[in-house]
């Protein structure tokens, strides 16, 4: 799904696709020329600014999200309030990358 139609397409995208940016100084909403070599402007990269906007506006503390691959397995961004988790060792035969997993007591 890279077409978006309306904004329920759009949010399904962005939940799916978007990443956080490389770095936890980089603020904001930028391309995602990775997931979209077409540059259709639809996928983008996210700050740490927008992770914090969302947590407060949504009454969260955490995000825990997947689908993109990590080297270490796992990945703190925004401060440690987005964790990106990996759980595919060496994906694809081809990245040397770790695999972890998420265990989530009470305290976070």
């Amino acid at each position: 799904m890279h077409e978006v139609q309306d904004e329920e397409s759009q949010l399904v995208l962005d939940i799916l696709w978007s990443d956080p940016t490389d770095s936890d100084s980089d603020l904001g909403i930028t391309p995602n020329y990775l997931r979209d070599p077409q540059e259709s402007g639809n996928i983008v990269k996210f700050g740490p600014d927008r992770v914090h906007d969302f947590l407060q506006k949504n009454n969260l503390s955490m995000i825990i999200r997947a689908h993109e691959c990590v080297m270490d397995g796992f990945e703190r961004f925004a401060g440690g309030s987005l964790i990106t988790v990996f759980s595919a060792t060496d994906y694809c035969r081809k990245h040397k990358n770790a695999g972890a997993i998420l265990i989530v007591k009470t305290n976070l």
